[in-house]
């Protein structure tokens, strides 16, 4: 069992140690001011380590950052804090390392890359770059999602550079 007590993660609109801190979190089932549910399987990740999956609310946490902090005590085992981040671009197919802009050619990659449930190419994995709402399909509604979501190099969600 880990120690949940306290702040354990928190998202953030800019970049580490620069970014105002937007909100912190406290792991409890229910949070209705930013609602979100906890799942663990014991053990389920790699090599026997235990999962706990946290799902927020649909776009609840949307084109900004997420800090995680995994805090250090006897019952994580880790004798250091243990911070991690995951970046949120709707529609961004990861086809450029310098930036996270949503273009035109993240919607044409949604396109010329279909995915249905019955149809010869088979349902779509949980690692395609092009499945944007993960229904397992590549159609017409994930073009719609990178047109609707499509940024400049003014909008588009920072890429940081971690401490």
């Amino acid at each position: 069992m880990a120690d949940v007590s306290g702040p354990v993660l928190q998202h953030t609109d800019g970049p580490p140690g620069g970014g105002t801190p937007h909100q912190t979190v406290r792991l409890r089932p229910h949070r209705p001011a930013h609602s979100f549910g906890i799942r663990g399987a014991l053990p389920a990740g790699a090599g026997g380590s235990d999962r706990i999956t946290i799902i927020w609310a649909d776009n609840s946490i949307a084109k900004q950052w997420l800090q995680v902090t995994v805090k250090a005590t006897a019952a994580t085992g880790l004798a250091e804090p243990d911070v991690f981040y995951f970046g949120n671009a709707i529609g961004e197919t990861g086809n450029s390392p310098t930036d996270a802009t949503v273009k035109p050619t993240d919607e044409i990659g949604a396109r010329n890359n279909p995915h249905t449930l019955g149809g010869p190419e088979g349902p779509a994995g949980i690692d395609d770059v092009y499945d944007f709402n993960r229904d397992k399909k590549v159609g017409p509604t994930d073009e719609i999602i990178a047109r609707t979501n499509g940024t400049s190099s003014l909008t588009a969600l920072k890429l940081i550079t971690v401490p």
